[in-house]
């Protein structure tokens, strides 16, 4: 028999056909006087778990599931079955046979010591784990309930023959009847064993002797248990567990940052199966040290010291990734309140700057250009050919009618002007025009047009005219209408350039359509005093979440066009702070956490492809990526498991007043001792918890985002006597008296 294929939400766990067989224990053949023998032994090492090997010491007991448990109604049945089995791999058939076709049910399998285990609900448990466990309780009572008879049968007997002879019968018959019965509900465990019916006997004969001894030699109050335990000195070898169930690997979850035992083996917090991710007892128990009142002080500060630990690396990293892809400025790194004010700030100046220069030199290009002894010229066909373009522009592409020109008085002085030169233009006599008769007009052109009320059809009018002028001037000499001296044209070549990158930078550029104008109205407020960094930011990155305007890509290639690479490239650094300080920290209250870095990824780097792609290289995003799946496992020290906080003030309530411990109430025991040993037990928990260390190469741990790559990811610890750098710096910023406490208790 196979365990069943995991469902596709069974994250963390796999089943693999490779399998160890040099770890799974052999148990040799044993006479039945060696048999009889080594029962003592064999009860000892059950109920202690002593030399019982395991290899997921973190995975829990199937019978500590909690509230992730199948119900009473639908488990009954299979939980009396259970009850009634010996054998751990058996029950796991009982388990696998009960709930197969349920859509929680993940598989039996076995760890690489042939334990058998089970996967419910997405997370993995131990059938049975070593040592006296609450599986082992079950067993026990089943075994009571199936010798119940027999014990009173033979506690009849009045003589010591007389308790041996019924003994012989009644123990004899009930186990080969259980066993009869455990054969008929774990069929395929009961053929893996593959026993002869001569082995049978002699096991059914060793209960027997276990069951006449113990009522012969114990007193009459603990023959029940006799009858019971004698179940632990019986059992299938380990080796038999490959043959029924496939071998378990659990999926341990890498980063080059020190984790906890639950972040470590449990599955990432994935929020895409629901509002809250499953979580596992080993994180139950982290969130109650971490964060429940009543939690031994000491506990609490270890595990949360370790949490600011994590933390800290993670945002030193965070801010190495920011200094190397952004500006580098400490003016906007991520330590800073407001990085996107700031950086709006300066890029605002960057650009002011640029635009001014372009500005300046422009204008004085043309000035050359006027002054020059002999000025370039514009033909008659040229300029009656642009004058008729804009009169078109205007009526015809526009379709603005003689009509609605009484509404648009400076609109309809322009093209009164216009229809006039186009008239006095017609006449054969009328000769060629210097530039500067143009130039003169396109100022005039652009007065009026800032009279007119801003984004109505006049403006929009008087800018068609303008966009046929403009082009007239910055493409004249190329299409034949502006002729002159060679070295005056180039001169004038220069001077339409500068302005044309002048226009592109403070937004006069096309704007054809809405995207264009939008992209325009930006570089207007970045390259204009009179809007604040805030609305500049506003417009680039959005108010709280990144949510830029989508004009940006377009603003972009404008600055790429218009600027310097110098100048390009520090503006973009400039942008890049932000919109990692918009990844990092979300809405910038919170600062630089696991969550934040996590969730807006996808907000920053997934849904806005188009603007990330203009500014960050295929590396840089994937480095980016990288550095999020390193932080998603320690997500788990910002995840409230309890968000209504009842849960931790209810635990808090019932251990102050005791009674999560009746022990308290007791008078010769008292409240304080009761306090003392669960401190100490928190104690010992939280350092199991942390306790791991890191392997290092040639150097310590490193804290750059250059150098996170080559960091070696964090591991359980091999021996529990030695402590990790992480955790010996953690204790070494405690209190002396606090961690004196620690370190004598992990001594224990």
């Amino acid at each position: 028999m196979a365990g069943i294929e995991l469902p596709s939400d069974a994250t963390g766990v796999s089943a693999t056909s490779t399998r160890d067989d040099s770890a799974v224990p052999q148990i040799p053949d044993k006479s039945f006087t060696e048999k009889v023998a080594g029962i003592p032994g064999a009860l000892y090492q059950a109920a202690t778990g002593e030399g019982i090997p395991v290899e997921f010491p973190d995975v829990p007991e199937a019978t500590d599931m909690g509230g992730d448990a199948p119900g009473f109604i639908e488990g009954m049945i299979p939980n009396l079955k259970i009850l009634m089995a010996r054998d751990d791999y058996g029950k796991a058939e009982i388990m696998q046979n009960a709930f197969k076709d349920d859509e929680r049910w993940g598989g039996a399998f076995t760890d690489k010591y042939g334990n058998p285990m089970i996967v419910w609900n997405g997370n993995p448990y131990y059938v049975n784990k070593p040592g006296f466990s609450g599986q082992d309780f079950g067993t026990f009572v089943g075994e009571i309930v199936k010798f119940l008879p027999a014990t009173k049968l033979v506690g009849g007997a009045k003589t010591l023959f007389g308790t041996v002879a019924r003994g012989i019968g009644a123990y004899g018959t009930t186990e080969t009847a259980g066993q009869a019965l455990e054969a008929y509900m774990t069929p395929e465990t009961t053929k893996a064993k593959d026993r002869t019916a001569g082995e049978v006997a002699e096991e059914i004969g060793i209960a027997t002797g276990i069951g006449v001894g113990a009522d012969v030699v114990l007193p009459p109050a603990l023959k029940a248990v006799g009858k019971g335990v004698k179940a632990a000195g019986t059992g299938v070898e380990a080796a038999v567990g490959k043959q029924l169930f496939p071998r378990f690997g659990q999926a341990v979850q890498d980063s080059p940052y020190p984790l906890t035992q639950g972040q470590r083996t449990s599955p990432l917090p994935d929020r895409r199966a629901g509002p809250t991710p499953k979580t596992t007892p080993q994180l139950e128990e982290e969130d109650v040290l971490r964060r429940a009142a009543g939690t031994d002080s000491v506990a609490s500060q270890l595990l949360r010291g370790f949490d600011e630990q994590q933390l800290d690396m993670i945002r030193n990293d965070a801010q190495a990734l920011q200094t190397e892809f952004g500006s580098g400025r400490p003016t906007t790194d991520l330590s800073q309140v407001d990085v996107p004010g700031v950086a709006a700030e300066e890029a605002q100046a960057i650009a002011q700057r640029e635009a001014a220069r372009l500005k300046g030199e422009a204008g004085a290009a043309y000035t050359d250009v006027r002054n020059a002894p002999v000025p370039p010229m514009f033909t008659r066909e040229g300029l009656t050919g642009s004058i008729n373009d804009a009169l078109n522009a205007v009526s015809k592409d526009l379709g603005i009618t003689p009509r609605e020109l009484i509404n648009m008085p400076i609109l309809a002085r322009e093209m009164q002007y216009l229809k006039k030169l186009a008239k006095v233009a017609e006449n054969p006599r009328f000769k060629d025009q210097p530039l500067a008769l143009i130039h003169g007009y396109q100022k005039s052109l652009n007065r009026s047009i800032g009279t007119a009320p801003p984004g109505s059809p006049e403006a929009l009018a008087l800018g068609k005219i303008k966009a046929v002028i403009d082009d007239a001037v910055f493409n004249g000499i190329e299409r034949g209408i502006i002729y002159g001296d060679q070295a005056v044209l180039d001169q004038l070549k220069n001077a339409t350039q500068l302005y044309r990158d002048y226009a592109g930078l403070v937004g006069k550029g096309k704007g054809g359509d809405t995207a264009e104008r939008a992209s325009n109205k930006i570089l207007e407020q970045l390259t204009s005093s009179n809007y604040t960094p805030r609305q500049v930011a506003n417009a680039l990155f959005g108010h709280n979440k990144f949510a830029p305007n989508q004009s940006v890509p377009l603003v972009i290639d404008k600055l790429k066009a218009s600027l310097p690479e110098e100048s390009y490239n520090e503006i973009v650094g400039l942008l890049k702070d932000a919109i990692l300080e918009k990844a990092f920290s979300g809405a910038g209250k919170s600062g630089v956490t696991r969550k934040n870095i996590v969730n807006n990824y996808n907000d920053v780097f997934v849904r806005n492809k188009a603007i990330i792609n203009k500014l960050f290289t295929p590396d840089e995003v994937a480095r980016v990526s990288k550095f999020r799946e390193d932080v998603l496992p320690t997500v788990w020290a910002e995840e409230k498991l309890n968000p209504s906080n009842t849960g931790y003030t209810l635990l808090s309530a019932m251990t102050r007043s005791g009674l999560m411990n009746f022990a308290r109430g007791i008078p010769i025991v008292g409240s304080d001792i009761v306090q003392g040993v669960e401190g100490m037990s928190q104690r010992r928990q939280a350092l199991d918890i942390i306790r791991q260390y890191v392997a290092r190469t040639n150097q310590p741990l490193l804290s750059s985002a250059i150098q996170a790559p080559v960091r070696p990811v964090a591991t359980e610890e091999v021996s529990q006597s030695q402590s990790s750098p992480a955790l010996q710096s953690l204790l070494q910023s405690l209190p002396a008296s606090e961690r004196d406490k620690i370190i004598q208790q992990g001594a224990q």
